[in-house]
């Protein structure tokens, strides 16, 4: 509603007469201005009719227009109870006689009421005096009288008679306020009252939002002084002008917005040198050539004379038909001709074009004395538009002459690059050995693939209605949907309409719960960046660290998750840790982390249906992967109202692919589809035969049809290693191509920084001025290039626009801008390389300063904090990739000599940790980066002290892998020594558990005891981060549960499984995977030492789920160990299979405890009673032991033999034998457990031989 005009008559005094307003909504006062109540709306919409009409109405007319739907004397009824209702209301006014009626007709008498519409009249026909003062005032008066629309908010949905009366008052009505908002305007405006001139304009904007006449007298008075407010007013305009009904401005209105733009930027800014470009280009070589039957008659000066006037009309009729196909001829003389396509502007479809003038070429008229050949070859060049050539080096240009030169007379021969681009426009006769191919024929246009901003709906009917059934069982029960297609095939506008049906479904203000999450390429490697990026946007923008901490509280509590450890879990995921000191809480646990995650989503649906669309899962890092597993998994298990929505341009992996209740693939849209399509498009031209262009050129693909369709609106008419597919590089950079230069120079600064950035950062970037960044988004976001996402950061239409963008860059100045990039994330914008220092590590390492190795090891220690090793292992390895650059390869870093020497070691041990995690701990890259890393820190003592420790750390736990290594007990006792020199408590923890392990190994149990001990209560006293950050597990958790092996085989077994147990409940508490699965392991193997066959099946199963979930395969082999063991304990063959497995694997998981694989191996087989296998893999065992130093194993190792000889029938005497030494060797090592178990075997061998004899 406008408001109201500060000339507004004053409040009715007590001496006014009633009034009744019906303009901007209904209103009946007394004398007095005190409102009166009328009982129902059709009372109010009969007081309005009667006050309307300037003669009698008819009672049935009335009767029948305000109760359609009821029976005519019911509805004369309801008239006679209205006009009852009336009188009295009026009476009580003084209003007498004021409804004067027959039986035919009614009538309203208001002399005495005051009504606004006739006052609106009345100064309608004042505003047309002559005297100007006396005009101002009147048209005042309309302005201040006229406060909306007729009877606004009233509304008889059920009475459709009433409100075909209304309409057409209501317009015409609003159509006088205008005129006389304009006439007010320009008055004010004549007079020199810009203010107020500039309030009537927009209260004229208000009143029609698609008035451009008022808009431009609001950009006009506006822009003087504010033309920044003048110019987004015009921008809000433009887009919902767009967004509705798919127009642009008026040219009038562009051309003030141009000249507000020119004024605001002040003195024109110098153009942009031109820079040389990496850009992909077609090079077309023709040879003429004289057939050899007439190589001798060329001698003859006549003859020569009248073949080069041949030669020189072929190569004019080449040339002109190579021109008018858009290509640059370099060269036309002596019978050779070059041209390229793509230079200096990049081509629509630039293969096909050079391959259908190729066809062209060979269908001129031939000259009976020369053969032609061609040649064709694409490939990148780095050229300025100006230049001649864009071939410097000449590598293209050369391999279209050789092609040229082994082509047949009057044939193409087209190399294997530009075939296998081409494949779907033009046919080609069997390959080369080269690859190169003749060309054959010239067929249709080929396809694209290029995701799309949303386009018209048409030809997705079937995909649809199968996702809204899909919708519609998600009611009772959990569904998920996965939609795969090409880029540009509409997956995005698919997911839109089923949103859009979905609300229009729904009740009215209570449209469905949709939460929607985007992976980007920028992230792949970043663990939980859609989800981080979604609880971001639930959070105040730009909030302080109190405010962020008050957002998360208020969405916990909304779920009802409010507990400080959510908090904590939450908080940790979104703030950046410090890399110098340890985090206030611990390291995520990351199971308990996307546990609560899942059961977030779930919460937030509130018990109804939820709508959860996850986009671009082919950008998707490790972790978020495990999440979508997790919450399938348990959305399927609960029942759980609501549909998953995932799109990805892959086949979903086979993981997912049980969970799944329908896989959808999008295909090209067939012709007839995409005229419709076509026709329904923005800039649609209006002929059929440029239509027609377009449907041929699109080829099935929405996104091709919208971008040909606005190329050819920007043409007027006119014809015309990669990381983007061949087939669509040429559309996008001809997109590119066609933007002004500053327009291009900002996409491609704007692509280097990624999907997302701020403007300040870009301006930074490119060196701008605020007119020129201004001005340049502008015209990208006019373009369709960039758009302005809800978060209030740019980003590309789609990830393939911006990487067309990047890939015009030639090398040197993309590393030039990464090293601009790196500055200002260093300088300026600091706090965002805190948060978030892969973007700054990317930009170094693109710009080859070896600094970004300093940012690589940030991320990588975040991502292991949070047990992302797969997404940790990469950014330890790119840092390692950094360090191999020399500072002076880039004159503007700022060298650090010793960065290398700093770095190396902790790149190392991280990379370490991780592939000990992922591949086992007999992964030989691991034992190699933590050789290297010992190394970096002899060769600099002081820089390595206390990472000395961590890399020999490392070495221990590969050590009893192969003969020839020194004694195990050795190794941890120098790593007591290394400990003690370096007082590190933390170090020390990990030697105590180092040698209480191998103390356990070697037998000596006592011993072993005491060490772990020792380990695991001073373990407690440390915070768990100085043990996890820096050697990859917790030393004093994993003693703990280790502490149960010698316990228990030393006959505690009720101690054993106590300390198994708390072990593995403060490894659960901690929620660190590498010592979790630790402690599940050794607890697992713990049962199969005391026989509890149930608990051991129980923690090997937990084992294999954990190790699944993060890609752990030591600890997979151990749990299908334990697996196979039990089933084999139960009878069941089929056990032996899996600790087959393991037994392979272990050889390189865990090759220092080969033998106790197989001495499970061994005790499944004599279960079976498989004594022959068994008994040769006794005699592998028993050296394997000797080699691997696992004496502990000597005792069951000799037992077992006994039992196999005893199965075999072997002689008496090799079973005694046998037990003999398995008793000697329990009875030395203290195992009481296993001392029993010979001597309980020995008795029934004895029972057996009496029994016998």
């Amino acid at each position: 509603m406008p408001a109201q005009s500060p000339t507004a008559a004053a409040p009715d005094t007590p001496h006014a007469r009633p009034r009744l307003r019906l303009l901007g909504g209904f209103e009946l006062c007394n004398a007095q201005g005190e409102p009166q109540a009328l009982p129902y709306d059709k009372a109010r919409a009969l007081l309005a009719m009667l006050a309307l009409q300037t003669g009698p109405l008819q009672r049935e007319g009335l009767a029948e227009t305000l109760w359609p739907d009821s029976a005519l004397p019911q509805a004369r009824a309801n008239l006679r109870r209205a006009l009852f209702d009336l009188r009295r209301c009026l009476d009580g006014l003084g209003l007498q006689p004021s409804l004067p009626a027959d039986k035919k007709q009614v009538q309203l008498l208001h002399e005495g009421l005051s009504l606004d519409c006739q006052d609106f009249a009345q100064a309608q026909l004042d505003a047309t005096s002559p005297q100007r003062e006396a005009r101002r005032q009147a048209l005042q008066q309309c302005q201040s009288l006229y406060r909306g629309p007729l009877l606004a908010g009233l509304a008889l949905s059920e009475a459709p008679g009433f409100e075909q009366w209304l309409a057409p008052r209501r317009e015409a009505l609003q159509r006088q306020a205008l005129r006389s908002l304009q006439a007010l305007a320009q008055l004010q405006e004549e007079d020199g009252d810009s203010a107020a001139a500039l309030a009537s304009a927009h209260q004229c904007l208000a009143l029609d939002p698609w008035c451009e006449a008022a808009l431009r007298r609001c950009m006009h008075l506006a822009g003087p002084a504010q033309t920044g407010e003048a110019l987004a007013l015009f921008e809000r305009f433009r887009a919902r002008l767009h967004g509705e009904l798919k127009a642009q401005p008026q040219e009038e209105t562009q051309a003030l917005a141009r000249q507000l733009r020119q004024a605001q930027a002040g003195p024109a800014e110098p153009p942009l040198p031109a820079r040389p470009e990496r850009r992909r280009v077609v090079a077309l070589a023709c040879e003429w050539g004289l057939i050899e039957a007439l190589q001798a008659q060329a001698e003859e000066s006549l003859a020569s004379e009248q073949i080069a006037r041949q030669m020189q009309r072929q190569l004019s009729q080449a040339r002109e038909l190579l021109l008018a196909q858009g290509a640059h001829v370099q060269r036309a003389e002596g019978g050779e001709l070059l041209a390229f396509f793509g230079h200096p502007q990049a081509l629509e479809q630039a293969p096909r074009l050079a391959l259908s003038a190729a066809w062209q070429l060979l269908r001129l008229p031939r000259e009976p004395c020369l053969d032609l050949r061609l040649g064709l070859h694409a490939g990148w060049v780095h050229a300025a538009p100006e230049q001649a050539s864009p071939d410097g080096v000449g590598a293209i240009s050369r391999q279209a002459r050789r092609l040229a030169l082994l082509a047949d007379a009057g044939r193409a021969q087209v190399s294997a690059e530009l075939c296998q681009q081409s494949e779907r426009h033009h046919r080609f006769e069997p390959a080369a050995p080269d690859g190169s191919a003749a060309l054959l024929s010239s067929g249709p246009g080929g396809r694209a693939e290029l995701l799309r901003q949303l386009l018209p709906m048409v030809g997705r009917e079937a995909e649809l209605a199968a996702l809204l059934q899909q919708w519609a069982e998600a009611e009772g029960q959990a569904r998920a949907v996965w939609l795969q297609g090409e880029p540009g095939l509409g997956k995005t506008r698919l997911l839109q309409a089923l949103r859009q049906a979905a609300h229009a479904a729904a009740p009215a203000l209570q449209g469905p719960r949709v939460l929607q999450l985007q992976c980007r390429p920028e992230t792949l490697h970043s663990p939980l960046q859609p989800i981080v990026a979604l609880l971001r946007r639930s959070l105040p923008a730009d909030c302080s660290e109190a405010q962020a901490e008050q957002g998360l509280q208020a969405l916990l509590q909304q779920a009802g998750l409010d507990s400080p450890h959510h908090r904590a879990l939450l908080s940790q995921l979104l703030q950046p840790q410090s890399t110098q000191s340890p985090p206030l809480i611990e390291p995520l646990h990351k199971r308990q982390l996307l546990g609560l995650l899942s059961t977030l989503f779930e919460r937030m649906a509130q018990g109804q249906r939820q709508l959860l669309i996850l986009e671009d899962l082919h950008w998707a890092d490790p972790s978020t992967l495990e999440l979508l597993a997790l919450h399938l998994a348990r959305a399927s298990a609960q029942a759980l109202p609501g549909l998953l929505l995932l799109s990805s341009r892959l086949a979903p992996p086979a993981e997912l692919r049980p969970q799944l209740s329908l896989q959808l693939q999008l295909h090209s849209l067939p012709a007839a589809q995409m005229a419709q399509l076509i026709a329904q498009l923005a800039h649609a031209p209006s002929g059929a035969e440029p239509r027609r262009e377009i449907l041929q050129r699109a080829d099935g693909v929405p996104l091709f049809a919208e971008e040909l369709a606005r190329s050819w609106h920007l043409a007027q008419g006119r014809a015309g290693g990669e990381q983007i597919p061949a087939t669509l590089w040429d559309l996008l950079a001809a997109r590119l191509d066609q933007l002004p230069p500053l327009a291009k120079h900002l996409a491609q600064g704007a692509a280097l920084l990624g999907s997302g950035w701020e403007p300040e950062l870009l301006q930074a970037l490119l060196g701008l001025s605020a007119a020129q960044l201004d001005q340049g988004l502008s015209q990208l976001q006019h373009a369709g290039l960039l758009q302005l996402s809800v978060s209030g950061v740019w980003q590309f239409r789609h990830a393939l626009l911006r990487e067309a963008a990047l890939e015009t860059l030639a090398p040197a100045e993309r590393r030039a801008l990464h090293r601009r990039a790196a500055d200002a994330l260093m300088d300026r914008y600091a706090a965002r390389a805190a948060e978030a220092p892969e973007a700054l590590a990317r930009h170094l390492h693109a710009a080859q300063d070896p600094a970004a190795a300093h940012y690589w090891l940030q991320a990588a220690e975040r991502a292991a904090a949070q047990s992302a090793q797969v997404e940790a292992r990469h950014l330890f390895e790119q840092g390692l990739v950094a360090l191999q650059w020399p500072a002076a390869a880039n004159a503007n870093a700022n060298a650090d000599p010793a960065l290398a020497e700093r770095l190396r070691a902790p790149l190392l041990l991280g990379l370490g940790h991780c592939l000990l995690t992922l591949q086992g701990y007999g992964s030989a890259a691991a034992r190699s980066c933590y050789a290297q890393a010992l190394d970096a820190c002899l060769q600099a003592p002081e820089r390595g002290r206390g990472l000395r420790f961590q890399a020999m750390w490392g070495l221990w736990l590969g050590s009893r892998s192969g003969p020839g290594e020194a004694s195990a007990l050795d190794l941890a006792a120098e790593l007591g020594r290394v400990a003690a020199q370096d007082h590190d408590a933390a170090a020390a923890v990990q030697a105590s558990y180092a040698l209480g392990n191998n103390l356990f190994f070697a037998g000596q149990l006592a011993a072993a005891s005491q060490a772990l001990r020792e380990a695991a209560e001073a373990g407690q006293r440390l915070a768990p981060t100085l043990l996890t950050g820096r050697y990859g597990e917790h030393g004093g958790i994993t003693a703990r549960t280790l502490l149960s092996w010698p316990l228990a085989l030393t006959g505690q077994a009720e101690a054993a499984q106590a300390q198994a147990r708390e072990g593995l409940a403060q490894a659960r508490a901690l929620g660190h995977v590498q010592t979790l699965g630790f402690s599940l392991a050794i607890v697992a193997v713990l049962q199969r030492h005391l026989r509890e066959l149930g608990a051991a099946e129980t923690y090997a199963r937990e084992l294999a789920e954990l190790s699944e979930r993060h890609g752990m395969a030591l600890w997979r082999v151990v749990a299908d160990l334990v697996l196979g063991w039990t089933q084999c304990q139960r009878g069941e063959p089929a056990g032996l299979g899996l600790i087959e497995a393991a037994c392979a694997a272990s050889a390189v998981a865990m090759p220092s405890t080969e033998a106790t694989f197989l001495s499970f191996l061994i005790e499944a087989q004599l279960q079976l009673g498989l004594a022959e296998p068994a008994l040769q893999n006794i005699v592998r065992a028993l050296a394997m032991a000797q080699q691997r130093q696992e004496f502990y194993l000597l005792p069951e190792l000799w037992r077992m033999r006994a039992l196999g000889l005893q199965l075999s029938r072997v002689e008496d005497a090799a079973v005694r034998a046998s037990l003999a030494q398995a008793l000697a060797h329990a009875e030395a090592f203290g195992a009481e457990l296993l001392r029993q178990r010979c001597l309980s075997q020995q008795a029934a061998f004895e029972d057996s031989m009496r029994i016998q004899r």
